[in-house]
């Protein structure tokens, strides 16, 4: 089963060419898109070390941003 790191972001329309970089950034890592501001990697250091040069970057102009492990639903049942 797969762990899953979840990004969540808040970015201001203001700040087109921040949000551009932080786009293409995402798209190159391969991240999927949830919904607006809502992207999921699996949990590996590819995906995660992507996720949090973004937060970085989100974080140093004051947007709001965060990412976090999510584990596979299956594995929880499976033993649970």
């Amino acid at each position: 089963m797969l762990d899953w790191s979840l990004l969540i972001l808040g970015l201001p329309t203001a700040k087109a060419t921040e949000r551009m970089r932080a786009w293409r950034t995402l798209k190159a890592s391969g991240a999927a898109v949830l919904r607006d501001g809502v992207y999921l990697l699996p949990e590996k250091s590819v995906g995660r070390e992507a996720f949090q040069a973004v937060e970085r970057d989100v974080l140093a102009i004051i947007w709001s941003a965060g990412n976090t492990k999510v584990a596979d639903g299956q594995r929880e049942s499976a033993h649970g």
